[in-house]
């Protein structure tokens, strides 16, 4: 599933791609629509959670207030904040619901390894691997 939106950075307004796929129904790609574009993947339960209070202590955070919902990113180089309005993020929230609702996630372990190539994802899931 791929949705575009638009985000506030500062004083332009830029056009943000998200990306959810089932084959790893924890993540959310964000790719900020610049030259060259910037992707940040990070866990669908961030956007979730910071609908109703601030979520994430790391490289993402989400946070709303009012009509609007901030997206804090803190990487190596730089920090920046695109403010969406409040009904994008949540019409998002709802369609990642349904496509796999929260708290339902599950990986099929038997197909991941095309996530993590050149892992051994078996011997690892079963405890295997050292």
């Amino acid at each position: 599933m791929k949705i575009q939106l638009t985000a506030a950075l500062g004083d332009v307004d830029v056009p943000v791609n998200f990306r959810y796929e089932r084959r790893d129904p924890y993540a959310v790609a964000m790719t900020i629509v610049t030259r060259p574009p910037v992707t940040w993947l990070f866990h669908r339960g961030l956007l979730h959670d910071g609908l109703s209070r601030p979520a994430g202590d790391g490289a993402v955070r989400v946070s709303s207030g009012g009509m609007t919902v901030g997206i804090g990113l803190d990487g190596c180089n730089g920090k920046g904040i695109l403010v969406f309005q409040r009904d994008d993020i949540t019409n998002l929230v709802q369609l990642l619901d349904k496509v796999v609702p929260f708290g339902r996630e599950v990986i099929d372990w038997s197909k991941a390894s095309a996530l993590f190539p050149g892992i051994e994802l078996a011997d690892a899931v079963e405890g295997g691997a050292s």
